[in-house]
Formats: structure tokens, C-alpha cells, sequence
């Protein structure tokens, strides 16, 4: 495999059984860029904390992004850009917002008869 921490975000619970798997068959679990194989002890225990490591960077960066993504929908912003496109959801009382109110007369009530 090409690196240990695109095997698995799940952590030992999952790297573990297959780490298993593979001693039963007679196989090993080779990762060329951190030059580990799971042939010895010291590098299956290696390999399982690299995945624990993986688990929890996996973990820490969505806590990242869902905080910056609250932050900006907090602000009247998306990831996106500057701000939201329209989707036709206007809140009540947001008459005078100009494009807004144009935009949802035409998509939301339909083409003007």
C-alpha cells in the first residue's frame, strides 16, 4: 500500500482485524512511504498507532471544518464564496432585499402572467 494512514480513519478497530486477517493467510501488510511491513511485532504496533494517529487527525479536521462552517453561517456566509446562492427559502420579512425579492418573484411564485 502506498501509506498507512490512507488505509484506514477508523483506527485499530478496524486496521486490527486486518491486520489479523493477513497473519492467518501468511500474508503482510506492506506501506512503501513509511517502510513498514507487518511481518514483526514492533511494526504492527507501529502501524497501529500510525492508524490511531490517522483516526484522530480524521476526527480533529471535521471538528475544524464544522466550526468554520458555523462561524460563517453565523456571519451570513458559506464556504462558497461571499454569500449564498438564493434558494428560494427567503425568511419571513425579508421583503426589500432587492435581487432577492426579484429573484423569488420569478423562480419561487413563477414568470410573471
Amino acid at each position: 500500500m502506498w501509506k498507512l494512514d490512507r488505509l484506514s480513519r477508523k483506527g485499530i478497530a478496524e486496521v486490527g482485524p486486518l491486520l489479523d486477517e493477513f497473519d492467518q493467510v501468511g500474508g503482510r501488510l506492506v506501506s512503501v512511504m513509511d517502510k513498514l511491513g507487518s511481518g514483526s511485532p514492533g511494526a504492527r504496533l507501529a502501524i497501529a498507532s500510525l492508524s490511531e494517529w490517522a483516526r484522530v487527525e480524521s476526527e480533529t479536521q471535521g471538528e475544524r471544518i464544522r466550526h468554520a462552517k458555523q462561524y460563517l453561517r453565523n456571519r451570513g456566509r458559506w464556504i462558497g464564496g461571499r454569500s449564498a446562492p438564493p434558494t428560494g427559502r427567503a425568511e419571513q420579512g425579508s421583503a426589500g432585499c432587492g435581487w432577492l425579492d426579484a429573484w423569488q418573484s420569478e423562480h419561487v411564485s413563477g414568470p410573471p402572467n
